[in-house]
């Protein structure tokens, strides 16, 4: 197997044949006792090899990514699966995009309370990839067709699964769609005391699973950065309903929660433009900018200089107009200062780093920029959206 455009991390088998109802399994190949089974989804030509963990947890999440990302070295690496509601605002079905994860008990402490103990928490947190969240916040207005397709073919789905009226209250007719915060552990939450436990913690964690915390620290660690998203639908709420809802028809819950994810990520894969964004970005670079980009790099290893670009996000727009004014004005020394790597949409930043680094190339006589270059209106009012005045130079 060569390289793919996807990477799917499914973490159970149970998951992974529900998926196969979506997408067919076009062959598979195993190495090192590692499945990696090649997909095809419906109108969709991207190359998709999906890994089944097969148990659940932080460290097969790691240890299954790590080896998978080296092999297929993916323009995408995806999670895909089932977890526990901790927002009372959803319901069973509903597909949540993780934003950010966080790994609540890492580096937890435990101290004295009277006779007893309580942790103290730290965490370890990682952030998914800034473009794949924000396509899926917007996929309902951007891609309001499929978004509509994906909404009737999971009422459809619940349809024909039979419930009962009383089982109907816990599900929306149609599933919802939202991104949030993911509380990640190596505990199954059965508990309403625990998963409020979780949410004093963070009051913005939206659900609870095992392996996301893994997933990221594999994709966070290689060298070259990856796209990364997770997608999950809702299959319990973290309480004592847990059992009843998972042997509910035979965990028919589960079955629908896996169908409603595996879904939307079908149609997410049909829209053009997110391809277009995760896949074949490079396409619409103007010439300007793709060979600015080859000399203006950032020196890997130099995390306290001005001159580093990995501290912060950098919108995209932003980042794009500092590259084209930076070749426009032909003034860079490609042997200079700044030098190799590569930059991607959810890395880059802050503007008063971007200040502090455009002004030492000035003073080492590597570059000199139009200030007014950055000044126009529209890009005005994406720097007024972030919280910083301007770019100009004082």
């Amino acid at each position: 197997m060569s390289k793919c455009d996807v990477l799917l991390i499914v973490p159970m088998i149970e998951e992974f044949r529900v998926l196969c109802e979506i997408c067919s399994v076009e062959g598979t190949k195993i190495q090192d006792a590692m499945h990696y089974h090649t997909l095809r989804f419906p109108d969709s030509n991207l190359r998709v090899v999906a890994v089944v963990l097969g148990e659940m947890g932080k460290t097969p999440a790691s240890q299954v990514t790590e080896k998978a990302l080296g092999r297929f070295k993916p323009k995408l690496a995806l999670l895909l699966g089932i977890a526990g509601a901790l927002n009372q605002g959803l319901k069973l079905g509903d597909v949540i995009i993780a934003d950010e994860v966080d790994e609540y008990l890492a580096s937890s402490k435990a101290v004295q309370k009277g006779t007893s103990f309580v942790f103290q928490y730290s965490g370890s947190h990682w952030k998914t990839s800034y473009v794949t969240t924000k396509y899926a916040e917007n996929f309902e207005i951007t891609n309001k067709n499929l978004y509509d397709m994906w909404q009737k073919d999971a009422a459809e789905f619940q349809k024909n699964l039979g419930l009962g009226d009383n089982q109907l209250l816990l599900a929306n007719t149609m599933p919802g769609l939202k991104t949030g915060h993911f509380a990640c552990g190596d505990t199954v939450v059965a508990s309403e005391a625990y998963a409020t436990r979780l949410k004093g913690i963070n009051r913005k964690y939206e659900v609870i699973d095992m392996e996301s915390a893994g997933f990221m620290q594999a994709a966070e660690g290689r060298e070259k950065p990856i796209t990364t998203m997770i997608i999950r639908g809702i299959s319990d709420f973290a309480d004592e309903r847990k059992k009843d809802v998972d042997s509910a028809g035979d965990g028919v819950w589960r079955r629908y929660a896996m169908y409603n994810a595996s879904s939307f990520l079908s149609h997410l894969l049909k829209a053009r433009d997110f391809q277009d964004i995760v896949f074949h970005a490079s396409a619409s670079r103007t010439k300007g900018e793709l060979e600015a980009q080859n000399l203006v790099r950032i020196k890997p290893g130099k995390a306290k200089t001005p001159a580093d670009l990995h501290s912060a996000r950098l919108d995209s727009e932003i980042r794009r107009r500092i590259l084209e004014a930076l070749y426009e004005k032909h003034r860079i020394d490609a042997n200079a200062y700044i030098k190799s790597t590569q930059l991607r949409d959810n890395v880059g930043c802050s503007l008063s780093e971007l200040k502090s680094h455009i002004c030492y190339l000035e003073e080492k006589e590597c570059v000199q920029v139009e200030w007014d270059t950055f000044d126009d209106e529209r890009f005005a009012a994406r720097i007024r959206a972030r919280g910083i005045d301007s770019l100009r130079r004082d």
